[in-house]
């Protein structure tokens, strides 16, 4: 059975965007960063990624990590409510 993970770290971008702007030298090295992160992700043959985000904080965030926790567990060939390979 899938569990929670915190697998990812999220920025807001225009967060990010008002801290560069504080601090415009750092902009170069953040986008070296994102770029060798790019290239890396794609030597690995792994695709460009999109994701959704919930904040947990949100009244609504409960069912989200059950629908994906339900799918993580179709797409390991396990049962919903059950801890068996399909």
């Amino acid at each position: 059975m899938a569990d929670k993970e915190n697998k990812y770290i999220v920025l807001k971008i225009d967060d990010l965007d008002d801290i560069l702007d504080l601090s415009p030298e750092l902009k170069p090295m953040f986008s070296k960063i994102l770029t060798k992160y790019d290239k890396y992700r794609e030597l690995c043959g792994k695709e460009h990624a999109v994701y959704i985000v919930c904040n947990q904080d949100e009244h609504y965030a409960d069912k989200v990590w059950e629908i994906i926790l339900d799918g993580e567990d179709l797409k390991n060939g396990i049962k919903k409510n059950q801890n068996e390979k399909v």
